[in-house]
């Protein structure tokens, strides 16, 4: 019988069981909180860092335990300012320390003390946090990354652009919808600043040649109010629908995928099998 980490237990090591350690990262003077979930077994592992969105409620960790039985390590950390971690929270501060992250979980001590395959590292996010997945693989610092129902920033920016007064408004409201209490120094005067700046760059259809060399996969949900489909993802799925290594999922259910877990799990469970 095939082992299925969706629905069994992986199988005991005594030797080398799964476990957890908890996570304290320097990011530019500042300690980002986290949790490593470590794969049973003793052959180095593929390991994957988790990213949660604004402000992170959702954070997935079904998925890593799903993931580590499949023979992952999971990493699931606190962007500045978020959630206890140390510093300011700032959209620029998180593409920051995801890459102070993966050079963290590439360092040789690291590597050895945690059996991580430093050649297969890669991103999974989720909201914001497929947003920063996707900016990550396009700055070349990963070749393998998922977002699910990632964010694009750079639509938020052309709004400011275009209808500032009426697109600051709503940018606030959904903001701080979501609940900004875990956000330490959040200044959404700087955040909108920043957006509009940086409109452009952090847009993923402007990376297209870049993603287009990356193992990519999409997952939206047909019924995200959150960060609609036509708005923040089929562009990107047009500006990619030429590359052979991009791969994407529709699933009929809200931004949290509250109702399609599974389905979800068994979407990316799929995809890292091509990784």
């Amino acid at each position: 019988m095939t082992f299925d980490p969706l629905s069994q237990d992986s199988p005991k090591d005594k030797k080398f069981p799964p476990s957890m350690v908890g996570l304290e990262i320097d990011s530019h003077g500042a300690l980002l909180n986290g949790v490593l979930y470590i794969a049973s077994g003793e052959n180095p592992h593929p390991t994957m860092l988790l990213l949660h969105g604004i402000p992170g409620h959702e954070r997935n960790t079904d998925l890593a335990h799903i993931f580590r039985r499949a023979g992952w390590n999971v990493v699931v950390f606190h962007y500045r300012g978020a959630w206890g971690s140390g510093g300011v929270y700032r959209f620029t501060h998180i593409l920051e320390d995801i890459q102070v992250v993966l050079d963290y979980f590439r360092s040789p001590d690291i590597v050895a003390r945690h059996r991580i395959d430093p050649e297969k590292v890669i991103v999974v996010g989720h909201s914001l946090g497929g947003w920063a997945a996707l900016m990550t693989a396009a700055n070349g610092f990963v070749d393998s990354a998922a977002s699910i129902a990632g964010l694009n920033m750079g639509v938020w920016g052309q709004q400011l652009v275009e209808s500032p007064e009426l697109a600051r408004s709503a940018l606030r409201d959904t903001i701080l919808d979501v609940g900004i209490a875990p956000l330490s120094g959040l200044d959404l005067d700087n955040e909108i600043a920043d957006i509009i700046q940086n409109h452009l760059a952090w847009n993923p259809t402007q990376h297209g040649d870049a993603l287009s060399k990356v193992n990519l996969l999409l997952v939206a949900a047909k019924r995200d109010t959150a960060l609609p489909v036509f708005d923040h993802h089929f562009p990107l799925l047009e500006a990619l629908k030429n590359s052979p290594s991009v791969k994407s999922a529709l699933l009929d259910t809200d931004h949290s995928f509250s109702d399609s877990r599974i389905a979800l799990a068994q979407t990316l469970l799929d995809w890292l099998r091509t990784v």
